[in-house]
């Protein structure tokens, strides 16, 4: 990572994901990012900021065990306390029929979770080309781990790693407090009785 981080933009690399692809995509910006999380909206044919360049997405770079990026994104559930559980659920499904996640979700700009939607050539032309080109990265992602307080280490673990990178610190030191917050957030989930 260190390797990599010296041959990166210093400033864009205080930013989160969405940061970093808005700068992609001014006039002027960065050509390449070889990890970043996918937006299909900065592929897609008619979106983005006046005078904003369209992006290109690529499968990710993978490792020897071909695992080359974390898959994340949001979901949708249903509260215990839903009163009318019949019509919620009625709502999911309608969510996940092939009219929302192949058609309205596709033209809208969403991200469908339906594997059959990144599969589908007019949900692809929608998104400029976004499903086809990172079809394999998606499928071969680690996906991140969903026990509450996640988010809240991720954030705090990427925090901790740049820094330590822009510092030139010696690896240890960040994997080590790296590996001590990540059993604080565990230990506080299973406390908290709450587990993926």
């Amino acid at each position: 990572m260190s390797e990599l981080l010296a041959h990166a933009d210093r400033e864009l690399s205080q930013r989160n994901p969405i940061g970093v692809l808005d700068a992609m995509a001014a006039a002027g910006g960065p050509a390449y990012c070889p990890l970043v999380y996918g937006y299909v909206t900065y592929q897609r044919p008619l979106g983005g900021e006046p005078g904003s360049l369209r992006l290109a997405a690529f499968d990710a770079p993978v490792g020897p065990a071909g695992i080359g990026s974390v898959l994340g994104g949001t979901g949708v559930a249903i509260t215990r306390s839903a009163v009318e559980l019949g019509a919620a659920a009625a709502l999911i499904r309608t969510l996940l029929s092939d009219e929302v996640q192949i058609g309205r979700y596709a033209e809208l700009g969403g991200q469908s979770s339906a594997r059959r939607a990144w599969q589908h050539p007019g949900a692809d032309a929608a998104g400029g080309g976004f499903y086809r080109a990172t079809l394999a990265t998606v499928e071969q992602a680690w996906v991140r781990p969903r026990f509450a307080g996640y988010l809240e280490f991720q954030t705090a673990a990427s925090a901790l790693l740049r820094e330590g990178l822009l510092a030139g610190e010696p690896h240890t030191g960040p994997v080590r407090r790296l590996n001590d917050l990540y059993a604080a957030a565990r230990s506080k989930s299973t406390a908290d009785g709450v587990m993926s």
